[in-house]
This record gives C-alpha cells, sequence and structure tokens, in this order.
C-alpha cells in the first residue's frame, strides 16, 4: 500500500509497537519509496488486464490511423479531420505498450540515451501536424510533418 494512504497514527502506532526496532525500519523504507514505485504500485494490473488493454488500445489506434487514410483524399479542403485522426491514433498505439510494460518503465525506455533523439521528434512531429492542422490550415505541412512520423 502506498505510504500516502495511511494515515500518521498508523505510522506512529507501528512505531511505537514495535519491539526491537524492525518495524520502525520497515516504517521508515515505505516512507522513502519514491514517487515512481507508488504510481507503478497504483496501476499495478493483473496480466490477464494489461493484455486486454495492450489489445483495446493497439486495435483502437489501428483504426483510428486507418480512418486517418481514409480522409486523404479531403486532406486538401479539411486537414483537421485527418490530423486529430493520424494523432490520436499514434497515441494510442504508443499508449498500448504501456499496459504490457508498465508507464514509468515505458517513458524510461522512451527517453534513454540511444532513444530520447528520436522520441522527441516523434511527438514534436506529432505537435507539428496538429498545429499545421488548425493554426496554419495547410495541407502541404500537414504532410510533411506526416513525412517525418513515418520516416
Amino acid at each position: 500500500m502506498p505510504s500516502w494512504w495511511k494515515s500518521s497514527s498508523s505510522n506512529s502506532n507501528a512505531a511505537e509497537s514495535a519491539g526491537d526496532g524492525d518495524d520502525v525500519d520497515v516504517v521508515e523504507a515505505e516512507q522513502r519509496r519514491g514517487w515512481q514505485e507508488e504510481f507503478e504500485d497504483a496501476c499495478s494490473l493483473s496480466f490477464e488486464y494489461r493484455i486486454y488493454g495492450f489489445v483495446l488500445c493497439f486495435c483502437l489506434g489501428w483504426v483510428l490511423s486507418f480512418l486517418s487514410t481514409a480522409m486523404l483524399p479531403q486532406l486538401a479542403t479539411s486537414p483537421n479531420k485527418f490530423a486529430i485522426l493520424y494523432t490520436e491514433g499514434n497515441l494510442l498505439s504508443l499508449c498500448s505498450m504501456m499496459f504490457l510494460m508498465g508507464p514509468c518503465a515505458q517513458l524510461r525506455g522512451m527517453f534513454s540515451q540511444v532513444r530520447c533523439g528520436a522520441t522527441i521528434i516523434y511527438l514534436l512531429a506529432l505537435v507539428l501536424t496538429v498545429y499545421a492542422a488548425f493554426a496554419v490550415r495547410m495541407a502541404v505541412c500537414v504532410c510533411v510533418r506526416v513525412y517525418f512520423n513515418l520516416n
């Protein structure tokens, strides 16, 4: 159980009931846990639910990405629909791996020294795709951003 769920009275009771000091060490170690461990504990799912979440997010992301290709003929007149479907599909597919690996492990892997540059370019290209569709409203800019996402 995360340490912030416990009241201060339960921690003091545990410290008072300690006969030889071992319980106090356990309480102190639990209080020193970082926010990442507490977040991982709060997000823990069974293996079955992790698979369900992965399959659901990945399939929904794939469907949205496929639907965005159906909007390609309308890209010149309405780049907004394409950009939203494309970006949401990519983000859902990316988040699907968080069900398998866990959110902190996925983010650590994405921003590791080897992958950090590629992750930043990919996420920046997704943001610029939406920006080009809504603020600039130019289909050519959207196509250029999509090209950078695919390569």
